[in-house]
């Protein structure tokens, strides 16, 4: 598998990743009947730790996407600092 397409899979894995994260990263109920305080509480918890995951995964999408980029302009393998 060459580098093109390893990174063309590794994007359509982190598109999956971020729309299998998306329930758990929506906002939590806050319903006392529902839930006990404590139940509350680890939910927002999870919550917010999906949200953190998932923003990396959109960073490293986006950085996954630059490389497809670079790959198709023929820039790929250089620095962009120092080129």
């Amino acid at each position: 598998m060459n580098t093109e397409q390893r990174l063309l899979q590794l994007r359509e894995e982190l598109q999956s990743a971020l729309e299998d994260g998306e329930d758990a990263a929506r906002p939590v109920s806050l319903d006392q009947n529902k839930v006990g305080r404590l139940s509350r509480m680890d939910a927002m918890q999870q919550q917010a730790m999906q949200q953190a995951g998932q923003g990396a995964i959109k960073q490293r999408l986006v950085d996954v996407n630059r490389a497809i980029q670079a790959l198709e302009s023929g820039d790929y393998g250089y620095c962009e600092h120092c080129g």
